[in-house]
């Protein structure tokens, strides 16, 4: 009678085991975390408190247009430190007390006076070193950007600038925003350096990379060979942040984990998110203020992504995108 009960017993438990061998569990849902602050600018030194204890160098942009800013993004990623915005001719105060939480002795504004004014040149000035990286527009902003990422490279025995540029437009900040960080951190055959550049209008930018497609760009794109990696590009802004993402393991040797989500039908809360991105296993894909697109739905879903950090207030992204999220895993 025991061994009869002790056989009942096994079979049961082989049962059970093969119930559940035969309904796996759920897999695990993503870690959803937000960083916002009143305005752009507490939202950009917000994402500075949650990416450094300390920085030694800073970049100081306007947060009141998105070119110089989001040009530097791919500086800010290549040198691992924080992007923060101010208003034109005043230091926010904000700013102030962060630069020195972080300990910062090094400052580089980006854009001319225009752009930053003197006053908040001076201000700095009084605890920092400051270096305006500056041209006579956008354009050339976003060369010298290219320059001093020349100076700071990595592997010195390099002799000559520009060793292989990536254009993205200059009027239109979505590809520009999801771009910066993959080519701050891009490194060809471990000694050519990438820079970032920003295209004029009808400029011809044959035989160079570029990130957007022909609705970013007036001149022509369809004689681009994607095959070669010369054109990377989706349907609308949405997937192409998805194509830029797709390039991480490629062109960085870098898993994505964990994705930055922002609104990608505007830009202020964005603009200081490149030095995030690159200090973690991260990309940027865009959202729209009260829905997920099915682009960036669709990577989160097939990808193994384990954290999602949003940036911005509810006004930016909108909690039933936080649901859309929850309710993918």
């Amino acid at each position: 009678m025991k061994k009869v009960l002790e056989l009942t017993l096994l079979t049961a438990i082989i049962f059970l085991l093969g119930t559940v061998a035969a309904f796996p569990s759920s897999a695990q849902k993503m870690n959803v975390t937000r960083i916002e602050g009143r305005d752009r600018y507490e939202t950009a030194v917000k994402l500075s408190r949650y990416t450094y204890m300390a920085s030694p160098k800073a970049i100081v942009a306007t947060g009141e247009d998105f070119p110089d800013a989001l040009a530097g993004g791919s500086l800010a990623a290549q040198l691992d430190i924080p992007i923060l915005l101010t208003e034109k001719n005043k230091l926010n105060p904000l700013v102030e007390k962060e630069l020195e939480r972080l300990g910062t002795k090094e400052v580089f504004i980006l854009g001319g006076e225009g752009a930053v004014g003197k006053e908040v040149e001076e201000e700095l000035e009084k605890t920092t070193e400051v270096k305006r990286i500056a041209g006579r527009n956008r354009y050339e902003t976003a060369n010298e950007i290219s320059n001093m990422r020349y100076e700071y490279r990595k592997d010195k025995s390099i002799t000559f600038p520009g060793d292989f540029y990536v254009f993205v437009s200059g009027t239109s900040y979505p590809d520009a925003l999801a771009a910066a960080p993959l080519v701050g951190q891009i490194n060809i055959e471990d000694a050519l350096n990438v820079y970032l550049l920003l295209a004029q209008p009808d400029q011809n930018v044959s035989g160079s990379t570029v990130i957007g497609g022909p609705q970013a760009f007036s001149f022509p794109v369809d004689g681009y060979n994607s095959e070669e990696g010369n054109r990377v590009y989706g349907e609308n802004r949405f997937s192409t942040a998805v194509e830029v993402a797709k390039r991480y393991p490629i062109d960085v040797g870098k898993k994505v984990e964990t994705i930055i989500l922002t609104n990608g039908m505007n830009y202020p809360d964005a603009l200081a998110a490149a030095p995030l991105v690159s200090n973690r296993n991260a990309a940027i894909l865009l959202t729209k203020t009260g829905s997920l697109p099915k682009e960036t739905k669709d990577y989160l879903k097939e990808e193994d992504i384990q954290d999602v950090i949003i940036i911005g207030g509810e006004s930016a992204v909108s909690e039933s995108v936080v649901q859309e999220i929850n309710d993918i895993k």
